[in-house]
């Protein structure tokens, strides 16, 4: 019952003694039963607190009477926890009594029962409405009111499309509704009071134009389990049987038979019920002039409910003594009967209470088994048949053991194998303690086995379990006996034998940059052994397998060449211990090919060098130097500074603009940017090292883009220093730009290096010539050997110097995967100077290919993970980075079977049955092109959560292609729950064939939250602590439902959406849900068995963390072959017009075929033999139908096409 208390106006009677007051009490209101007696049961000691008022309860007491006399007598006080009001309303006198003096006062509340709201419940109900463009019928659910509150004024009405959702008042749908014409609908309508009572009635409505000539339906319904039949509303035909004709002229009337209806005798009532099938006909007559239509008919389907099962009782115990008992209702199973032929399967769910059940909401349990707590006496059953989705609730009597063994859960046991005996021994016993729980070790025996059985007959023990050595991991079964009774309970646990341990976190990782930009940075591998400070010896490896196998021992541990476009290594030492396990560590080499020093303050930058160009930041997680002030709370300083100088040119005051952002076109995400300025100098860097609180001039940490420096009255010839620091650790892009009020300048004398491609072939630079991406620029000043590389995405890099004695050597390197297919001219320029006052001096690099080749790409992001019944969208990507335009080629979105198209972006892509075909032409070099997919996905039973949805997209020209690799992209996305809103997933599902798995491949993780709050979340965060498995360096983000702000600290990850205002389910259920989808690369080493786990954490403002499920992808060769289980069955023709004809490659006895429309409706199903193989759908409308074959425990999904 919903217990409300209304504050409302009281007329008090109150009789005063001294020092007491009592109340004012407000009324107290409940929602009655549905026998609606005005009659409930109140708790009054809800009352207590508004009749003490502020006074203290323990020196007080609160009663409760009938009558103002027996309150003053103290006489005759009802049961205050348990009171049955005996009119409504009811008034009651409340004693409020000091203990300590006897002084009292009383006041009076009324008890009243609220009627719950009292409507029409029809079976069905039609709704006219308009066509939209997609052929859907869209109506106003509110049209149904009038008709359901018999001209009551007081009632709310909230539509829903299924019972839990009406009852819990969630997810519910706008009065405006669209769905497909003439096909039945169960809708829940919710009806409460102005307090809130409410009753949920389901009626069945149909969406029509009321305009055209609508096919009749045949109609299906369940039998009830006291009269054995089925009741029919006839009248969901009437206004299909009217067609055109208005009901004003014309009235519609049903026959058993055709006689009947062709004579107008024997009518039978619109409400119609019957014990078994039967078909019905329709006569539909003109009122004025008696001229009748006997045409039509339909047919009435009654489908048998499961029986009120008298359910054996089962047995169950609290072995582990947690207060919890799991329940095996196999027997359940077996006693369920009488089950229709023309059922194919049934379901059996589990609840705590009949409502529950009868609601089908909040269920303990499935199949054959669930769990209680060790109290609950009586569950009850839900038994379902398939397809008609009858069912029937049945109670089951729970019996709990009285003599139950506790028994605890001992843990999993690691070793290591000894030599030279190859086995690994273990002490088993320790495991004892945890077994005998809180029994008396002295009542009880702990033996250990090598099986069940023998663990269950007590057969074969262990006789050494001190020493138990065996040769590799198995399970052990171990038996705790009451040694009074002979009672026992058995538990299994691991023995894992390791030839190796694994520490992947005790070691730093080594980084280094390429400082003669060779293409290589040498390492020195003694540095990572030199952290062990271990006397043992270690051998280092390339791969954890070498490395567990010692195989393949890297030799040249002084000078270790990594290149520099190989994005890193994992290097992998083997600690070999004697008379102990040895250890494997693991630590990576990061390359750095920018050897870029401009986080001190001695090699500052010029600032030119960002004004108005973006340029890759600083994110290794450096600290500044020491020996300056900083103005920043942190005690080691700003971290990922980058340091730069300001040459003044002419006087008066600057602005500075400083970004920073997530993409070279400053379009992406902003990135947390803090500077300070320092100044003025008479040399740009000599004070480094020593800088002052008097040389400070500005600083920001503010988070707004972008931030604003200000130097005032800066002098000609001054020099200033501004330390950026990239607070929020995280890659990206920086650019400063000169504000528009500034009266000073910048002295920006330059070279500026440029890349092109030569696309004409003519030898020079022309104005339509793009941009070069793939290469690297080189410079070098004075001959000093210190060569500096840059790679800029736009072709383009600035060198900024205000000393004309310097010289440069410039150099453009294409990168190597494409040197052979390009030349580059001028290959370098020597002697390079900057005049004062030159302003930029151009030097462009004219990239020309050499070669002729094909490079078309493509790939897919999914936009959101596909839902039941929802639609989902995938965008496909396509690039040329071939040398020439690609004059024609085509992408091929090859669609699982199991979703239908709702929608392609690009209105030149061809929509086949099977497939999405887009072609292009003209795609010039380094061009992008994409379109988006959106896709329905059927409802369940058709899929299921975890079903695996795979769409795989194909690039042509791929003949002569230079990469062929890229020109497949393949997306298998989960089939996900909406009640699961904040869960994590790895695309590739649970488990991943190692045979089809390479080193190139990634995990695709997508984490999803939603607010499930009661006020909008102003801040989200996600936490995610990545796997040791995980090469955490390979992680990239792919897409996210809201901006963010993505952090990573070696294995820990943060997503911060920031001033989200995510709102609550309640009010937007839509808007309420966020997610992130990223892909990152295991570690190499992995192999059959292999397990990584991922969990994430989710934070809404300052409430604690939601922790998601843990997703465990494991790497496990795959039994047998889907494909070819998929093989055996086809259909055909396909598509089909009037029949077609199924084709089964095995033996075919007692098949059963459904075919399911897009939204999950059974629109057929038929029993198949090897004699009768060809089915008739002539009736079926045109469309997409998933046909599922199901043959004893097998079955096979495909699409049919009705013409």
């Amino acid at each position: 019952m919903k217990h409300l208390l209304l504050l409302t106006a009281l007329l008090l009677v109150t009789i005063t003694t001294a020092q007491v007051t009592a109340g004012p009490v407000p009324d107290y209101i409940i929602c009655d039963d549905p026998s609606n007696d005005g009659i409930e049961v109140f708790d009054l000691t809800n009352l207590n607190a508004a009749a003490l008022g502020n006074q203290d309860p323990t020196a007080f007491t609160v009663t409760y009477y009938a009558s103002q006399f027996d309150a003053v007598n103290n006489v005759n006080p009802l049961v205050a926890s348990n009171y049955t009001n005996t009119t409504n309303p009811q008034l009651i006198f409340i004693r409020v009594i000091d203990n300590a003096t006897g002084n009292f006062n009383i006041t009076s509340s009324n008890l009243i029962v609220e009627a719950l709201p009292i409507v029409n419940n029809p079976q069905t109900y039609t709704y006219c409405g308009t066509i939209t463009a997609t052929g859907e019928i869209q109506v106003d659910l509110f049209d149904i009111e009038p008709f359901l509150s018999n001209g009551q004024n007081n009632l709310l009405f909230t539509y829903f499309l299924s019972q839990q959702d009406a009852s819990t008042n969630s997810n519910p749908l706008s009065t405006t509704f669209i769905f497909q014409a003439n096909s039945p609908i169960d809708l829940f309508i919710r009806v409460q009071t102005s307090t809130s009572c409410f009753e949920v009635i389901n009626v069945v409505v149909l969406l029509t134009n009321c305009n055209q000539n609508l096919r009749l339906i045949d109609l299906e319904s369940c039998t009830d389990l006291i009269n054995n039949s089925a009741c029919f509303d006839l009248n969901i035909n009437t206004i299909p049987a009217l067609g055109n004709n208005s009901p004003n002229t014309h009235a519609v009337s049903y026959y058993l038979s055709q006689i009947d209806a062709d004579n107008n005798t024997n009518s039978i009532p619109s409400t119609y019920c019957s014990s078994s099938s039967q078909q019905i006909f329709v006569r539909v007559e003109e009122i004025a002039t008696g001229n009748a239509d006997t045409s039509q008919s339909f047919q009435l389907t009654v489908n048998q409910s499961p029986d009120l099962y008298n359910f054996t009782p089962i047995r169950g115990c609290d072995d582990d003594g947690d207060g919890f008992i799991e329940w095996e209702s196999s027997s359940v199973l077996n006693e369920i009967s009488n089950v229709p032929n023309n059922v194919s399967n049934f379901s059996t769910e589990y609840y705590l209470t009949q409502l529950d059940a009868d609601n089908q909401v909040n269920p303990i349990g499935f199949v054959a088994n669930f769990v209680t707590s060790s109290n609950t006496p009586t569950v009850y059953v839900r038994t379902t048949f398939f397809p008609t989705s009858c069912s029937s609730v049945s109670p089951l009597q729970l019996v709990e053991e009285a003599n139950c063994i506790v028994i605890g859960n001992p843990i999993p046991l690691e070793e290591c194998l000894e030599t030279p005996n190859t086995v690994a021994c273990f002490d088993l016993t320790v495991n004892n303690s945890l077994l005998l729980s809180s029994n008396n070790p002295t009542d009880f025996t702990v033996t250990y086995y090598p099986t069940f059985a023998n663990a269950n007959a007590g057969s074969n023990v262990i006789a050494n379990a001190v020493s138990y050595c065996i040769p590799s991991s198995t399970i052990v079964y171990a038996r705790l006996e009451e040694n009074a009774t002979g009672a026992y309970q058995v538990r299994e646990f691991d023995l894992l034998v390791r030839e190796n341990l694994f520490d992947f976190n005790s070691l730093n990782d080594l980084t280094a940059c390429d400082d003669d930009l060779d293409g290589t940075v040498i390492f020195d591998l003694n540095n990572l052994g030199n952290q062990l400070s271990t006397s043992n010896n270690l051998t280092y490896f390339n791969s954890l397998g070498d490395a567990q196998n010692n195989l393949n021992q890297i030799t040249n541990l002084n000078a270790y060449d990594v290149s520099t476009i190989s994005g890193g290594e994992s290097i992998f030492i083997l600690e070999t211990v004697l008379n102990d396990c040895d250890v494997i560590y693991s630590a990576d080499l990061f390359p750095q090919g920018n050897c870029n020093n401009a986080y001190n303050c001695a090699d500052a930058q010029s600032l030119c060098e960002r004004i108005g160009q973006p340029f890759i930041n600083v994110f290794d997680g450096s600290n500044a130097q020491s020996g300056n002030y900083y103005p920043f709370s942190s005690s080691t300083g700003p971290r990922n500074p980058t340091w730069f100088y300001i040459p003044i040119e002419t006087s008066g005051d600057l602005t500075l603009e400083v970004y920073q952002n997530t993409a070279p076109d400053f379009m992406g995400q902003n990135l947390d940017i803090d500077f300070a300025v320092y100044g003025p100098f008479t040399n740009p860097t000599s004070q480094c090292g020593m800088l002052s609180q008097a040389d400070y001039v500005d600083h920001s940490f503010s988070t707004v883009m972008p931030e604003i420096a200000q130097i005032n009255n800066a002098q000609a010839g001054e020099f200033y220093l501004i330390l950026t620091s990239n607070f929020s650790n995280q890659p990206g892009f920086l650019k400063v730009e000169i504000g528009a009020a500034s009266t000073a300048t910048v002295n920006c004398d330059g070279i500026r290096m440029q890349s092109f491609l030569d696309t004409n072939l003519n030898g020079v630079v022309d104005a339509t010539d793009p941009s070069f991406p793939l290469g690297v620029f080189q410079w070098e000043r004075n001959n000093n050997g210190n060569l500096m590389q840059v790679a800029t995405p736009l072709g383009s890099y600035n060198i900024y110097d205000v000393d004309p004695t310097n010289t440069y050597n410039l150099a453009y390197n294409v990168l190597p995967a494409y040197t052979s297919n390009y030349t580059v001219s001028p290959a370098t320029y020597t002697g390079v100077t900057v005049p004062n006052n030159s302003g930029i001096v151009n030097r462009d690099f004219l990239v020309t290919p050499t070669t002729a080749y094909e490079d078309v790409v493509t790939y897919i992001i999914p936009q959101e993970q596909p839902r039941p019944g929802f639609t989902y969208t995938e965008t496909v990507y396509y690039t040329n980075l071939g040398t020439s335009i690609v004059p024609v080629g085509q992408v091929i979105f090859d669609y699982d079977p199991t979703v239908s198209i709702v929608s392609v972006s690009d209105p030149n892509a061809v929509v086949s049955p099977t497939d999405i075909t887009l072609a292009y032409t003209n795609l010039a070099p380094f061009a992008i092109g994409s379109f988006e997919v959106e896709m329905q996905v059927p409802v369940i039973p058709i899929v299921s959560l975890g079903d695996v949805l795979i769409n795989v997209a194909t690039i042509s020209p791929a003949t002569n292609d230079l990469t062929p690799s890229n020109n497949t992209s393949t997306s298998s996305q989960i089939i996900i729950g909406s009640y699961d809103p904040n869960d994590k997933m790895e695309s590739r599902g649970a488990f991943i064939n190692p045979s089809t798995f390479t080193a190139d491949d990634y995990f695709y993780y997508t984490i999803r939250f939603e607010n499930t709050g009661t006020a909008s979340a102003i801040n989200v965060r996600i936490e995610d602590t990545l796997d040791p498995q995980l090469d955490w360096n390979t992680i990239e983000m792919i897409n996210s439902s809201h901006n963010y702000v993505m952090e990573r600290m070696e294995n820990s990850v943060v997503w911060r959406f920031d001033n989200i205002m995510l709102p609550d389910s309640t009010r937007d259920p839509v808007r309420a849900n966020g997610h992130v989808y990223f892909k990152i690369k295991p570690r190499s080493g992995w192999s059959e068995g292999t397990i990584v786990p991922n969990t994430a954490e989710i934070y809404f403002d300052f409430n604690p963390a939601i922790i998601t499920n843990t997703f465990t992808s494991t790497f496990r060769t795959p039994l047998s072959s889907p494909d070819v289980e998929q093989s055996l069955f086809s259909m055909s023709p396909n598509p089909a017009s009037d029949h077609f004809t199924i084709n089964y490659n095995d033996v075919l006895i007692d098949g059963i075929l459904t075919l399911y429309d897009v939204r999950g409706r059974v629109t057929l199903s038929r029993k198949l033999t090897q004699n009768n193989l060809q089915i008739d759908v002539s009736g079926l409308d045109q469309g997409i139908y998933l046909a599922k074959l199901k043959i004893g425990d097998r079955s096979f999904t495909s699409k049919l096409i009705k013409k």
